[in-house]
């Protein structure tokens, strides 16, 4: 029998460069260590049973990650926790976790929309650029769940995220630039993933709640 549990995690700091597949193995090697009673797939080369709701880019900081971790034996929640902030690599903390229940989708299959951050090199009064990005009536424009300015040169976007719909933040980026006539680099810009979203009705609510 397995039990599925739901992690929240934070990666950010020099974690952050860590390209997906990397951190898939460095997560397993913490698993074993961390002592938990992980499930493993069957056949010739049994693999630890792990999903994460969706990749990061590699130098973005993630601050509401999600994974689905299969274990043989129930586990305490807090003590998952502790075992593996004790093994995990530096700049990944686990922040929370829960039982999923019997019927409740992993977060793999579950992510409509994702929350960004992205600070954007030499843009100033962003909420003017934001405004006009808005009302061009464009695709991009079109497809932006929510845009708003947090700072003279910084936004915060709700966008669709999934496997039927997928927008990524430099596109906005880019946009606001061009908007402002000044050139976009994608290496100045600092980018960071908030919070990642289910449907809930007709609605968004975090994949954790």
């Amino acid at each position: 029998m397995e039990y599925r549990y739901l992690l929240r995690y934070e990666k950010s700091g020099t974690a952050r460069y860590i390209g997906h597949i990397d951190f898939i193995r460095a997560f397993q090697r913490a698993m074993k260590r961390a002592g938990l009673p992980v499930s493993y797939a069957g056949g010739f080369n049994p693999r630890q049973r792990l999903s994460f709701a969706l990749p990061l880019p590699v130098g973005f900081a993630g601050y509401s990650e999600y994974a689905e971790i299969f274990l043989t034996e129930p586990a305490d929640c807090p003590e998952i926790i502790k075992r593996l902030n004790n093994t995990l690599p530096s700049g990944v903390s686990a922040r929370a976790a829960r039982p999923l229940g019997e019927s409740e989708k992993g977060p793999a299959s579950v992510v409509r929309a994702a929350k960004y951050g992205a600070e954007l090199y030499g843009i100033t009064d962003i909420e003017k650029h934001i405004a006009n990005f808005i009302e061009s009536g464009t695709d991009d424009a079109g497809r932006v769940i929510s845009i708003t300015a947090v700072s003279e040169n910084k936004a915060e976007m709700i966008l669709p995220q999934g496997n039927e719909n997928n927008m990524k933040p430099e596109y906005v980026a880019a946009a606001l630039h061009g908007l402002s006539r000044t050139p976009y680099d994608r290496a100045l810009t600092v980018f960071s993933r908030l919070e990642l979203y289910r449907a809930d009705g007709g609605g968004l609510a975090p994949i954790f709640g």
